[in-house]
C-alpha cells in the first residue's frame, strides 16, 4: 500500500490514528511499503522514523519531513505563576478622642490625627508584617484609656503582626469642665457621658433699714446655693448639645425685697440644676437653695437669715453636691460665694456678697 508521509505525520501528531498509540509508525518517505511496526517488534526498512505521543501535540522525536538526520524538534510546555503575595488591611478607630489626640504607626502608613480626621484610618500590609501603633494625648483634659482588638491591651504601644485583616480601637477618656456656656460635640464612638451640673448661687441680701441706736444697717439674709445634679446620659456621636452654666446672682428677682437669683445650669434638655435664690432684707431671710429633679439631684443649701436687731448678715448657702462651693461668710472676703454655686452672704452694709457661678463637668 502506498502511504503519503506528510498526511500520516499530521494525523499521528494530532493523536487521531489508533495505530500511532503506544509505539512508532514506520513509513516510506519514497512511497514504499510499510515493513513492520515498532510496537510489535517488527523490522523497518530503509525509511525515516518518526515517533508521536498520543494526546501531546507539542512533543515529537524522529525525522522531520524533509530532514536529513538528527533529532526532531521538541516543543515544551511552560507554567506561569502570576499570583501576588497575600496582603491584609489594618484598620484603626479612635473612640472619645479630641482634635489633639491621635494614633500613628512607626512606618508612617497610618496617621490618624491630630485634627479632624475621617475615621476609621486604614492601610494594607503584606502578610507577616510587624506594625507598631502609638497613641498620643495632646490635650491635658484627655487621657489614653487603652487598646482593644489586634491582640493589644494596656496603654503602651500596640505591636501586632498582620496575619489577617484586623481592627484596633484606641479609647480616650476626658473630664471637660465648663465655667461658661458653650456647645458640646459628642466625640466619635461615644454613646454615653457622665454629666455633673451646679446651678449658680444667689446674691446676699441688700442692706436693711438703718438702726440709729446701733448706728448700722440691720443684717440681711444670705443667698441660696445652686443645686447639684448628676446623671449618666445617652447621647448620639457627632451630635451637639448646648451646655448652659448658671451665672452667680445675675437674674433680677420679681420681689423688690429679694436680691438677684443664681442662673440654672443645663445639658441640653436632658439634665438641669437650678440656681439659688437671693437673700432678702425685709424680713432678713436667707434665700432658698436651688432645686432639681432626678436620682442624682442634691438641692442647694439655703442662705442663713440676718438679724433685724443687729448688724449681722446671714451666711450664704452652699452649693449642692459633694463639691459644691461654700456660701459666702458674713464679714469675710466681701461675703462672696465660692464656685461652684455658693450663695453670697447677707450684708450689714450697702450690698450683700455675690453668688458664685455654676459649673458643668462632662466625662467619658
Amino acid at each position: 500500500m502506498k502511504l503519503n508521509y506528510a498526511a500520516i505525520f499530521s494525523i499521528c501528531v494530532l493523536g487521531e490514528v489508533a495505530s500511532c498509540s503506544g509505539g512508532s509508525a514506520n513509513v516510506l518517505a519514497d512511497g514504499g511499503e510499510q515493513e513492520g511496526d515498532a510496537a510489535s517488534g517488527g523490522t523497518s526498512g530503509p525509511s525515516d522514523a518518526m515517533t508521536a505521543n498520543p494526546g501531546d501535540a507539542n512533543t515529537g522525536t524522529g525525522r522531520s519531513p524533509g530532514s536529513e538526520g538528527g533529532s526532531g524538534s521538541s516543543g515544551g510546555s511552560s507554567t506561569s505563576s502570576g499570583g501576588s503575595a497575600a496582603s491584609y488591611v489594618l484598620t484603626v478607630n479612635l473612640v472619645g478622642a479630641g482634635i489633639d489626640e491621635y494614633v500613628d504607626s512607626s512606618d508612617g502608613m497610618i496617621s490618624c490625627g491630630p485634627g479632624p480626621v475621617t475615621l476609621p484610618c486604614s492601610a494594607s500590609y503584606a502578610s507577616g508584617t510587624q506594625v507598631t501603633l502609638t497613641a498620643t494625648v495632646g490635650d491635658s483634659a484627655f487621657s489614653f484609656g487603652g487598646w482593644s482588638g489586634g491582640g493589644c491591651s494596656g496603654t503602651g504601644s500596640c505591636i501586632l503582626t498582620t496575619n489577617s485583616s484586623q481592627t484596633v480601637i484606641a479609647s480616650f477618656h476626658s473630664a471637660l469642665t465648663y465655667t461658661d456656656s458653650e456647645n458640646f460635640i459628642v466625640p466619635t464612638g461615644i454613646s454615653s457621658v457622665d454629666v455633673q451640673l451646679w446651678g449658680g448661687g444667689g446674691q446676699g441680701g441688700f442692706a436693711g433699714a438703718f438702726n440709729e441706736s446701733l448706728g448700722c444697717y440691720t443684717g440681711t439674709g444670705g443667698g441660696g446655693g445652686g443645686a447639684y445634679n448628676a446623671q449618666s446620659l445617652t447621647v448620639v456621636p457627632g451630635n451637639t448639645y448646648p451646655i448652659t452654666v448658671g451665672c452667680g446672682g445675675c437674674i433680677e428677682s420679681s420681689d423688690m425685697n429679694q436680691l438677684d437669683l443664681g442662673g440654672d445650669s443645663s445639658f441640653g434638655s436632658l439634665l438641669s440644676a437650678g440656681g439659688g435664690q437671693g437673700g432678702s432684707d425685709s424680713p432678713p431671710t436667707g434665700g432658698p437653695g436651688g432645686a432639681c429633679t432626678g436620682p442624682g439631684c442634691v438641692a442647694g443649701g439655703s442662705g442663713n437669715s440676718g438679724s433685724s436687731s443687729s448688724c449681722s448678715g446671714g451666711n450664704g448657702g452652699a452649693g449642692g453636691g459633694p463639691d459644691g462651693g461654700t456660701g459666702g461668710a458674713y464679714g469675710a472676703n466681701d461675703g462672696d460665694g465660692v464656685t461652684p454655686g455658693g450663695g453670697g452672704a447677707g450684708s450689714e452694709g450697702i450690698a450683700g456678697g455675690m453668688g458664685a457661678p455654676g459649673e458643668a463637668i462632662v466625662s467619658w
